[in-house]
């Protein structure tokens, strides 16, 4: 067993001295301690750190105070709980025995009296629970202790804590409340109404396997196991072992059934059956245990294996078409720790057209998940900005984009080398991300078409995510305003023959077409709509119905991840849409030493020049400027106009900030403004031709750099308006000045990879490559002499010397960051180049799960509409 971890020795050790482990289950670590003030052995379980970051400490001890204040001589008392140093646990008394689990491994099976004692004495403990509103929810071998002979129940009341302290979050730990051999039907599709009535389905699957030597359904994988939970009916306990009485035999079958209305209405019920030789049943072992048309999926072939309590637990059979009127499924998938599925601006999920396979990129690799398989297969690597995957038709091939190009790139759906696209699949595409052009590729032909282009007006900011309709001649596609934000866009049907345009939705983003007939779209709060449509009139009828909610949608960009199969399974991916970040402070170590205000959604950081403020542009339904104080959290917002403001930038006095103004895709506005909200904007640039945003002052205040797509300088002068133009070679990043303005360091790709290069200024003579292997997002130290930025997702430092002239030493990595996270928006440093500051992923906005949710038709005709 491992050593408990010296923070947790340190923060107990005036309490506790943790002694050795004990064992290790699905959410926590038993560690044997003694109780310093009270002398005596004791039993801490601590939860596993991925649970407790998710729990918080503050509503866990809340939540567990309610189990505290039980007393039953057949419940293990809960002595003590909280938090230390991170940790959250609770502590129990040590007692010397052995588990039904390690009881069971050992003997295989119990006597029968033996079994029913227990079962009867774990009845009582649980009646004496369900009468004080506790339900237990994980009533398994491993949680029944046997002291002396005498059964006494453990964690009582630990899976409510932890799952009403989760708020409903479990899925995000990747952990799940349960075990599937015991799990009642209910649990099994995640029902939210958990009574009583589980706990004594539970109990009955455990004395089922103690007067068996097997749980009532067995299987070789979580999803044939949760299959047979629900669809299947339990072997009769005396076929397997005859000395069974007859009504323990009954009083199991009734505690086994499918339904929890036809099964005992008390623990307390089940025992005095299991204790009753005149107790029988009318139905035996053939009622409701299999399932007819009242069962849990009438109707439906069920071929698939649900979850408990939010977290998978098993995969899905391959499912068959679904059934109109049948009942709905659901399933979640959790993803591995510290996974980044895309960059939450592009999408980056994808499924087959049967509805058997999921493929997504995540940590810059390709990913698929079969539904009929419990592990996730890692495919191969992608290239870097690798997004927005898709099946191909015949279903052998995954193809993406690479970036905003055209989906240029494959990948075998069983894994392999990526390889041009139009080697391997002919099949009429259609293609567009957030951009000024949608293209088509038709089958047969190895060039990109444009087929649809933004209004020449300008008054479009973009157009993207198209889909190509079952009749060969409909696109449907995103259509956005100046600002690139989900409220000002709809989804729109173009036929392709006439020219005609059909509005599906307005403020709507990443419309799908279903074989059920209707449209499904994003909205900016994160839920999917769906509307009918007649594809052969193009014409929408009836009002939309929600399908899902909680969705992960991109505010700018419109991309949402979710996918619609032809035989009607919807994934979608859950996530924030407006608190994408966490704002933190890191040392020099990458350790976070603050945690700054409350999540939100932040980019383009500029740190002010005393250090004591950031100023951000801050997605909303506003997308304006605010600042943050990195002492406080305190959030102010500083413009106030419908259009988007963003790419803030300090003066050198920190007086003032320069930003973008974005009016219209053909006019673009640099405005200065000071950052105590007092007096006008002054316009100092209007841009007409070119995208233009500001990167930094001159130290002298006077002068401001913007940079220009595609890759060139724009040099403003803020008194006299001037403006000079210097081409800087494939250029992304445009410049940034050192503390004595004359340097500046900005980033090219002229070598086809990002590298960080300095020059003079002005004139930019005498230019030096930094970076060796990559780096992108410089930035200069005020006062350390060091310049840093990263190189994919590693922060890279080197001491650098300027004035007359500029030297450098080679760079040395400082830490590594978690995948695809700093390097998204970047970072800001201290002036003292000790504490570096940027936007986290917060975690509500990490793609913690996949959702999936068969029979699509089931869900539009069960929902009112909106």
């Amino acid at each position: 067993m491992p050593e408990a971890p010296p923070r947790l020795t340190a923060a107990l050790a005036d309490r506790y001295r943790i002694e050795r482990a004990l064992g290790a289950g699905g959410m926590a670590t038993v560690y044997l301690a003694a109780d310093l003030r009270h002398d005596r052995k004791v039993a801490i379980k601590v939860l596993k750190p991925e649970l407790a970051a998710v729990l918080g400490a503050d509503r866990f001890v809340v939540e567990i105070k309610t189990t505290a204040a039980m007393s039953h001589p057949h419940i293990l008392p809960l002595f003590d709980s909280g938090e230390a140093d991170g940790f959250l646990f609770y502590v129990m008394p040590y007692v010397e025995g052995e588990t039904i689990r390690e009881k069971l491994n050992r003997e295989t099976q119990c006597g029968v009296d033996e079994a029913v004692r227990i079962a009867r004495e774990v009845a009582d403990a649980l009646d004496y629970a369900h009468r004080h509103g506790v339900i237990h929810r994980d009533i398994k071998p491993e949680n029944i202790l046997l002291h002396d002979g005498r059964a006494m129940v453990m964690d009582f009341g630990i899976a409510l804590a932890v799952s009403a302290a989760a708020g409903g979050r479990m899925t995000e730990t990747g952990l799940s409340l349960g075990t599937p051999h015991y799990m009642s039907p209910e649990q099994a599709t995640a029902d939210k109404a958990i009574t009583g009535r589980s706990d004594i389905y539970s109990l009955a699957s455990v004395l089922y396997e103690m007067l068996t030597g097997e749980p009532p359904h067995m299987g070789t994988s979580a999803q044939q196991i949760i299959m047979k939970i629900i669809a299947e009916p339990v072997r009769p306990a005396s076929e397997l072992r005859r000395a069974i009485p007859p009504n323990v035999a009954a009083a199991l079958a009734k505690a086994l059934e499918k339904l929890p209305a036809d099964r005992f209405e008390s623990a307390r019920a089940f025992g005095e059956a299991l204790a009753s030789p005149a107790f029988a049943t009318s139905t035996g072992w053939v009622s409701s245990n299999v399932i007819g048309t009242r069962g849990w999926f009438a109707g439906w072939r069920v071929t698939a294996a649900l979850l408990a309590t939010g977290a998978l637990l098993g995969w899905l059979a391959r499912p068959s078409p679904p059934d109109p009127v049948g009942q709905v499924a659901r399933v979640t998938v959790p993803l591995s720790e510290g996974y980044v599925m895309g960059d939450g601006i592009d999408p980056a999920l994808a499924m087959s057209r049967d509805g058997s396979t999921l493929a997504y990129i995540a940590n810059d690799a390709l990913y698929k998940r079969s539904l009929d398989r419990d592990v996730t297969e890692r495919l191969g690597d992608t290239p870097p900005r690798a997004c927005c995957p898709i099946f191909s038709s015949d279903g052998r091939w995954i193809l993406f984009s690479i970036g905003s190009d055209s989906l240029t790139a494959a990948m075998p759906v069983d894994g392999g080398a990526v390889v041009d696209a139009r080697r391997v699949v002919n099949e009429d595409l259609v293609f567009g991300t957030y951009r000024q052009a949608i293209s088509r590729r038709p089958a047969g032909d190895s060039t990109w078409h444009t087929i649809i282009s933004s209004d020449s007006s300008g008054q479009e900011g973009g157009i993207g995510w198209p889909q190509l309709l079952p009749d060969g001649r409909t696109v449907l596609f995103t259509r956005f305003g100046p600002d690139m934000m989900v409220n000002g866009a709809s989804v729109v049907a173009l036929d392709l023959k006439t020219g005609m345009r059909t509005t599906v939705a307005e403020r709507a983003t990443y419309g799908r077409y279903s074989n059920t007939g209707h449209v499904v779209y994003a909205t900016a709060d994160g839920a999917l709509e769906a509307v009918a449509f007649d594809l052969k009139r193009r014409q929408v009828s009836g009002s939309p119905v929600v399908v899902a909610e909680g969705v992960r949608v991109a505010y700018w960009g419109g991309a949402a991840d979710y996918a619609i199969s032809e035989s009607g399974t919807l994934a979608y991916v859950r996530g924030s849409t407006w608190a994408l970040h966490q704002m933190v402070g890191l040392d020099r170590a990458g350790r976070v030493v603050q945690r700054i205000g409350k999540p939100g959604t932040f980019e383009d950081l500029s740190l002010s020049p005393d250090g004591r403020e950031v100023v951000a542009y801050v997605a909303s339904n506003t997308a304006d400027i605010s600042r943050m104080n990195l002492i406080t959290g305190e959030l102010r917002r500083l413009t106030f106009e419908p259009t988007t403001e963003d790419n803030p930038v300090y003066s050198p006095d920190g007086r003032r900030i320069a930003y973008r103004k974005a009016v219209a895709a053909r006019d673009q506005r640099i405005y200065s403004q000071a950052v105590d909200g007092s007096g006008e904007p002054t316009l100092l640039h209007r841009e007409e031709e070119q995208f233009v945003v500001p990167r930094a002052w001159a130290p002298d205040g006077k002068t401001l750099a913007l940079w220009a797509s595609p890759s060139r300088l724009m040099l403003v002068d803020t008194e006299r308006k001037r403006i000079d133009t210097v081409s800087m070679r494939a250029s992304r990043e445009g410049g940034k000045f050192s503390p004595d303005g004359r340097w500046l360091v900005w980033v090219s790709e002229e070598t086809g990879e990002s590298e960080i290069y300095v020059a003079s200024f002005p004139g930019l003579r005498g230019r030096q490559q930094v970076s060796i292997h990559g780096g992108r997002f410089p930035q200069w130290s005020a006062r350390s002499g060091e310049l840093f930025f990263l190189a994919g997702d590693t922060l890279m430092v080197a001491r650098v010397t300027t004035g007359a002239s500029f030297a450098h030493t080679p760079p040395q990595p400082l830490f590594v960051t978690p995948p695809g996270t700093m390097s998204l928006n970047g970072f800001v440093v201290s002036a003292d180049g000790q504490r570096i500051y940027y936007a986290a992923p917060s975690p509500d906005a990490v793609a913690h799960e996949i959702r999936i949710v068969f029979n699509l038709a089931g869900v539009l005709k069960a929902k009112p509409p909106r």
